[in-house]
């Protein structure tokens, strides 16, 4: 089995291009680190309203179970491809912050980076209700700092530690995108 690691900042359609993939090709997986987070918090947390604000004993709790999930999928499921979906860096309280340790990268066969212009994030996050975060991140062009740190990082990692990589530059269409992705994948 392959795995290979797809990132990007948030609102690049990840989710939603591992999933077409993998509805289109019997043996490819996807799975979606943030919103397996969040569905277990649903369901394992009493009054779960938002990842963010859970204590420490309830992130372990949940961090724990998608582990455990992971796990399960990787020892058991029969396919010839994992995309896994996560963020290398996330934006919260105004701040790029990392979230994901370099050597955990040789885990992963392939690194797909998903990328889109500032202005189609924006449109996005906006489409989220959450149109205060767009005008700060505007504002303040954290869109396009945030997203060319995950581009230096993304260089960084598949050159120090020799891994094969494809950077996708997601415009409006997700079908281009799938495609695209899926002749990197030699699907």
């Amino acid at each position: 089995m392959k795995k290979i690691f797809v990132w990007g900042v948030q609102w690049v359609w990840k989710s939603s291009i591992i999933k077409k993939i993998s509805t289109r090709n019997e043996n490819v997986w996807s799975f979606s680190y943030w919103w397996r987070l969040v569905e277990v918090a649903k369901k394992e947390i009493s009054n779960y309203t938002n990842f963010d604000w859970l204590s420490g004993q309830q992130r372990e709790i949940v961090l724990n179970i998608v582990k455990e999930q992971l796990n399960e999928i990787l020892n058991k499921k029969n396919f010839e491809l994992l995309l896994f979906d996560n963020h290398y860096t996330i934006f919260r309280e105004w701040k790029i912050m990392d979230t994901f340790a370099d050597k955990n990268i040789l885990f992963y066969d392939k690194l797909l980076l998903i990328s889109a212009k500032k202005e189609l994030i924006a449109n996005r996050i906006a489409k989220d209700f959450q149109k205060e975060r767009v005008s700060i991140a505007s504002k303040e062009d954290f869109l396009e700092i945030h997203q060319n740190k995950e581009l230096e990082r993304f260089h960084f990692l598949s050159h120090k530690y020799s891994i094969e990589f494809l950077e996708v530059f997601n415009n409006w269409s997700l079908i281009e995108s799938v495609s695209k992705i899926e002749s990197f994948m030699k699907l």
